[in-house]
């Protein structure tokens, strides 16, 4: 058979099959930013050996030095007698040789073939490969839905082919059993007691590159018998789709940091993250939100798993972490097809106290009280915005906040002066984009650790400047404060006042609110919460049923049309 009828054959038998990568392959990795391209050979999964060549040189020296490295490995000859005595050509798609004076990032493209000695090596450029594939650090649950945490190169997650196995048992041997072909795999009770097992070949359109296998370490095992937020799902079966619509969450998930001494009714099994994971992410999946607002985000976890999870489910996300001791901070989701991100804003309260010199008016009020000053500076509470633009309705705008303000009860004027900083950042941002949009509808979600007849509660529902707040002498306040704050926004609790949003054995009420305005927000449903009988079958806040000291606010709104006025 001649030279080029093996190149038509071995070529069409690739093109009609991309997913079983050829065995001789020349895979090249061209990135745009980079002046060298790597160009690996392989054979099969071994790797020969890697060559750098310059992108702009000629190609009659990348070719010189691939035949100096592979002659080297095979002969161990010197690079220059190779380079002389070794046939190595380069044929493009017609069969015929690549002009050797064409600059390499020309002249390398897919389907080309690398004749070195008398063997045919298929090109790759930029092939999809798998960088990291991993389960999450879990437990895996029966009922619930798993899913990888996977980084690619060049390819679609999307678009890549997911095969599930679990393992069975028969004659005393270990087989696996084909259970699932998507990148979510809902674990059966006929999973009991098994090990799961996950193949993964990345793609691109009509290019595939090598599967990845892995394997599960712990055995599937039944997880909670009647999670709390599960009876919530049934009024959020389906996503919005009306422009306009939105399904917000807002959501204190516990930080792993602070839950090993304060909830000793709770069994330790049920406060180890690898216990509370995967009920918080099925609870983030199950309310098929348009937006999640965070809080007490433990850095790894959000970052390993969550986020990781998230992706697979349509969300992107950003988040800000305090810097203290406990590295939790906060996090905002968002569903990525619905919406597109204009601008991000996240900032330390203590810092823009010291450096903002907007809030002049704010610093030369806390300056008159020391010690007040001193708390508020030093505190690592943080917050951020986000503005968005409905990619159906570019025209339409809004922004939303998260944020977590200080937690101990005995001072609510430090909590005051946060949330007076956090209206101040979202009028700002307000201000900047109204210039460009008619309104910018702003809502604001968090644990605010305020219970309804708090300053804090009165200074966020009242829109009205110059209000007045008076706090006596205690034990822990050396002196009277006086504080005057403006509040812009005419907000309102858009979930109402629940009779509790945080149920722990020694403190329940609520603390957790989504706020928006009057003018620009209607609610259309507020999702129900767990009744107090419910929760107290399991005594309290954490629970085998319940991941977290705090319940998720979950409400459908609209936001109208509106002109300026």
């Amino acid at each position: 058979m001649n030279g080029r009828m093996q190149w038509m054959r071995i070529t069409r038998r690739w093109l009609a099959n991309r997913a079983q990568p050829p065995r001789l392959r020349a895979v090249v990795a061209r990135e745009h930013q980079l002046s060298m391209m790597l160009i690996t050979l392989r054979d099969g999964s071994r790797t020969l050996f890697n060559v750098s060549v310059d992108k702009e040189a000629e190609l009659k020296y990348g070719l010189d030095t691939i035949a100096g490295y592979y002659f080297r490995m095979k002969k161990g000859l010197a690079a220059h007698v190779a380079s002389t005595t070794l046939p190595v050509l380069l044929h493009g798609k017609t069969s015929a040789h690549i002009i050797r004076r064409l600059p390499n990032v020309e002249a390398w493209e897919t389907g080309h073939i690398l004749q070195l000695d008398n063997k045919q090596f298929i090109v790759q450029v930029n092939p999809p490969r798998i960088v990291s594939l991993q389960f999450p650090d879990t437990d895996v649950f029966v009922g619930f839905t798993i899913a990888p945490n996977v980084k690619m190169e060049f390819s679609s997650v999307q678009q890549s082919h997911y095969e599930w196995f679990s393992s069975r048992q028969k004659n005393g041997k270990q087989s696996w059993e084909k259970v699932g072909d998507n990148i979510h795999y809902k674990i059966q009770p006929s999973d009991f007691g098994q090990r799961l097992k996950l193949r993964c070949t990345p793609r691109h359109e009509d290019n595939y590159g090598d599967a990845v296998t892995i394997q599960s370490n712990i055995p599937v095992s039944y997880g909670p018998v009647r999670c709390l937020s599960r009876q919530r799902y049934q009024f959020t079966q389906s996503k919005l789709d009306v422009v306009g619509d939105l399904r917000i969450v807002s959501y204190n998930i516990l930080s792993s940091g602070y839950s090993n001494d304060v909830f000793r009714y709770c069994n330790p099994r049920y406060l180890r993250y690898s216990y509370r994971l995967p009920l918080i992410i099925d609870e983030l999946v199950g309310y098929n939100a348009d937006i999640i607002c965070l809080q007490e985000c433990d850095k790894e976890l959000l970052q390993n798993v969550i986020l990781p999870a998230m992706r697979t489910h349509g969300y992107s996300g950003n988040h800000i972490f305090k810097k203290a001791e406990v590295k939790e901070g906060l996090a905002l989701l968002y569903n990525r097809s619905k919406f597109q991100l204009l601008s991000l804003h996240t900032f330390a309260l203590r810092d823009l106290l010291l450096k903002d010199k907007s809030l002049g008016h704010l610093a030369k009020q806390i300056k008159k009280h020391p010690q007040l000053k001193r708390k508020c500076v030093n505190l690592p509470n943080v917050a951020m915005a986000c503005v968005f633009r409905w990619r159906e309705a570019p025209n339409k705008l809004f922004c939303i906040g998260n944020t977590h303000l200080y937690a101990n009860p005995m001072l609510p004027e430090v909590r005051l002066v946060q949330a007076s900083v956090v209206l101040h950042q979202l009028n700002l941002i307000r201000n900047k984009f109204t210039v460009i949009s008619d309104v910018l509808p702003i809502l604001l979600c968090g644990d605010f650790n305020s219970i309804p007849n708090s300053n804090v509660y009165q200074l966020l529902t009242t829109h009205q400047k110059h209000q007045k707040h008076f706090f006596p002498t205690t034990a822990d306040r050396w002196k009277p404060i006086d504080l005057v704050l403006d509040n812009a926004f005419d907000f309102y609790s858009l979930c109402g006042i629940p009779q509790f949003t945080n149920y722990v054995q020694d403190f329940v009420g609520t603390l957790d609110y989504i706020f928006g305005e009057k003018e620009y927000v209607d609610v259309k449903q507020v999702v129900p919460f767990p009744t107090e009988d419910e929760i107290k079958r399991d005594k309290a806040l954490p629970s085998p049923n319940a991941p977290s000291d705090h319940l998720a606010l979950v409400c459908d709104v609209t936001i109208k049309d509106m002109k300026k006025s």
